[in-house]
């Protein structure tokens, strides 16, 4: 399984992020430290977010805490950039 990976360390709730994609559509998962775990060892896992053919996802931080970004391509290759903005 091919995916891009973004460490996003400790976010309060209510942090913004944002995801600018170029190339596929792509699964964009905010996941937190234990479901990205169970993810990379081909588990099942709970994440926010999904599949997406925009160039530009917003995702919101539910609760504080180790949070992480996978974009996985559909097939292809994807580039992807991703900007946390301070909760309010």
């Amino acid at each position: 399984m091919s995916y891009l990976k973004f460490p996003l360390n400790y976010q309060r709730a209510g942090t913004t992020v944002e995801v600018s994609l170029r190339g596929v559509e792509s699964d964009v998962l905010l996941m937190d430290s234990s479901n990205l775990s169970s993810f990379e060892r081909g588990g099942r896992c709970t994440y926010f977010g999904g599949h997406t053919r925009s160039s530009l996802v917003r995702l919101t931080v539910p609760t504080s805490g180790t949070w992480t970004v996978v974009v996985r391509p559909s097939g292809g290759t994807v580039h992807a950039e991703v900007r946390v903005s301070a909760a309010a």
